[in-house]
């Protein structure tokens, strides 16, 4: 009986191993984006465009922290979303978020650092896991000045050139044209 108590408790066990195994072997294909506090009142959320400043602590799957911005001693991240100056994952999880706001990122390897890894902080197809929080948008997305700065230099060079074309002709033009007439505009005779 106490043998019949032994396999069964055998079994039992490696059947919860096999579970847990499988449940661990489980990885993340997408980016999933939890909010974990927003704040009451939002007047503005980041854009493609926005130079942010943000707080965060990054943690791999079993825990351990490989990087933080709470540090003793150091600032808020700041860098300019869509111009790849971060993981795809940060591009697209801290998109249309307020400030003061705090989201966990559990990113997948190909968003984040994908086979390479970083080594030796990060291993290669290591889901990475952030908490964030919007600290300010340092800037506005706001449209780029560059077309309205384009049209003013084609308007005032079109104000050149039609006035070019109309402008008085001058006593040398009109002497070659033969416009000496008295009652002209211009009088050869007369020296201005």
């Amino acid at each position: 009986m106490r043998s019949q108590h032994i396999s069964i408790l055998t079994v039992v066990t490696l059947a919860l191993l096999v579970c847990c195994h499988a449940a661990k072997k489980k990885k993340v294909k997408e980016l999933q984006i939890n909010v974990l506090d927003k704040p009451s009142s939002c007047d503005r959320r980041t854009a493609v465009g926005d130079k942010i400043r943000i707080h965060y602590t990054g943690k791999l799957e079993n825990g351990q922290t490989f990087d933080t911005s709470l540090q003793d001693g150091r600032e808020p991240f700041e860098f300019t979303l869509g111009k790849g100056m971060v993981i795809k994952g940060w591009e697209k999880g801290l998109l249309d978020m307020c400030v003061e706001e705090k989201r966990k990122l559990i990113i997948p390897p190909d968003l984040g650092y994908g086979e390479r890894g970083y080594p030796p902080v990060i291993p290669a197809n290591a889901v990475l896991i952030f908490e964030t929080q919007l600290v300010g948008i340092v800037n506005n997305a706001a449209p780029s000045k560059t077309w309205y700065w384009i049209a003013v230099v084609v308007f005032v060079m079109l104000g050149f050139i039609f006035r070019a074309r109309n402008k008085p002709a001058t006593e040398e033009s009109r002497k070659s044209k033969g416009s000496d007439k008295k009652g002209g505009r211009f009088n050869a005779k007369k020296k201005r």
